[in-house]
């Protein structure tokens, strides 16, 4: 009975646990998508104001922005895993090659 007990216990304080990442998790999530999407919208705005103007070539720019701000946003909600394992202390770091010429090119 009292082993039923410590387990009934752990698996409480481990749920509880998990509940909280998963709120400071979100919580990054949402903080990351609000300043995505506010820079999409502005630069949206900005490609119409440019398009009613009659500077559709200038415009262009922003809507390729906004573009990429939408992307970035997507990207954010497919790091949610690593957020929730950072906010968990159960992120591992792991070592990659990568080609630094192509990142700043």
């Amino acid at each position: 009975r009292w082993e039923s007990f410590l387990l009934e216990r752990f698996f409480e304080e481990s749920l509880e646990v998990a509940i909280s990442a998963g709120r400071k998790a979100d919580s990054i999530l949402n903080h990351s998508l609000k300043n995505t999407m506010a820079d999409a919208a502005g630069d949206i705005d900005l490609f119409l104001t440019c398009l009613q103007s009659g500077e559709a070539s200038v415009g262009v720019q922003h809507l390729e922005h906004a573009a990429a701000s939408l992307w970035r946003g997507m990207r954010n909600c497919l790091n949610r895993q690593a957020y929730l394992h950072l906010v968990a202390g159960k992120y591992s770091i792991s070592l990659q090659r990568i080609n630094l010429r192509k990142l700043v090119s």
